[in-house]
């Protein structure tokens, strides 16, 4: 009689490549993307996520709509995308199935491009993989942190690993965070409304 065996395990998932124009000020984190937009190969790509209505009314434009207009539009204001995880399992599309993380060298893309000046979480998600797994935490367990905070609170400053001769000494940027452009309602944020100052505030040049 032949063993029987369980069901397989969720797929092992990789992410996008970080989308950075010619003069990146502000670097969006997100916490891993959808099924949706690693299916077209876009960020923000499901259609009700409310990322690029958000980031239109931010800086006054009309949505773009196209991934070429998109990434016209993320060039001319400065704004690079990226994820905290590069990889991990999970089922469907919400950040609660996320299992088995691999980071994304966020530092190393820092040093890369010394003009970010600012990093907006994307979410909660987003904002508890960075302080567990990228902001210098060896325990890996988020203790000895500061939370980030959400706008308008006043941004915290993060210094950026890495020694003189990558480039790091002495390289801050600024953290906060942002309610989640995902359309699945919270508590304390029911619609795309609701988040609109906190974007407006987060994107603002102090």
């Amino acid at each position: 009689m032949s063993e029987a065996r369980g069901a397989p395990g969720p797929a092992r998932l990789s992410g996008l490549a970080p989308l950075i124009g010619p003069f990146p000020s502000t670097l969006v984190l997100g916490s891993f993307p959808s099924a949706e937009s690693l299916r077209r190969g876009e960020y923000y790509g499901f259609s009700r996520n409310h990322f690029w209505t958000l980031l239109a009314a931010v800086f006054a434009e009309a949505s773009p709509e196209s991934w070429i207009d998109k990434k016209a539009f993320l060039a001319r204001h400065g704004v690079a995308l990226w994820d905290v995880v590069a990889g991990c399992e999970r089922e469907g599309s919400l950040d609660q199935a996320i299992r088995e993380v691999e980071t994304n060298p966020i530092p190393a893309l820092l040093r890369d491009h010394p003009g970010i000046e600012r990093i907006v979480l994307n979410g909660a998600k987003a904002a508890e993989l960075f302080l567990r797994r990228v902001a210098g935490d060896p325990a890996g367990d988020g203790r000895g942190l500061e939370p980030v905070p959400i706008a308008p609170e006043p941004p915290v400053r993060w210094a950026v690993p890495g020694g003189a001769s990558s480039g790091g000494a002495g390289r801050t940027v600024d953290l906060i965070r942002v309610p989640s452009s995902s359309p699945v309602p919270s508590r304390e944020y029911r619609s795309m409304a609701d988040k609109l100052s906190a974007w407006k505030a987060a994107f603002a040049r102090g």
